[in-house]
């Protein structure tokens, strides 16, 4: 299934951080670092596909990352920012 932005998501990408809030009452959730990495690699791709790409990026092993991934990714679905098609 591919990751997806969640509807009435607003997002703004910046260089710094990614802000995303559920609208129209947010909070807005300001990620940075690994956590904007793995938002920016993980919309609109599939869970493995988004694992290989932070991999490439960051010369990690897939193994390493994976569960964190997971992990996070599963919080942005359960926050309602993030959806699975």
């Amino acid at each position: 299934m591919s990751i997806g932005v969640a509807p009435s998501v607003g997002v703004e990408i910046a260089d710094d951080a990614v802000y995303a809030a559920a609208l129209p009452d947010g909070p807005i959730i300001v990620l940075r670092d690994s956590a904007q990495l793995i938002w920016q690699e993980a919309v609109g791709r599939e869970r493995d596909q988004a694992i290989a790409a932070i991999a490439g990026l960051t010369g990690e092993a897939e193994g390493a990352i994976s569960g964190p991934f997971h992990a996070f990714v599963d919080e942005l679905v359960a926050l309602g920012l993030l959806r699975e098609d």
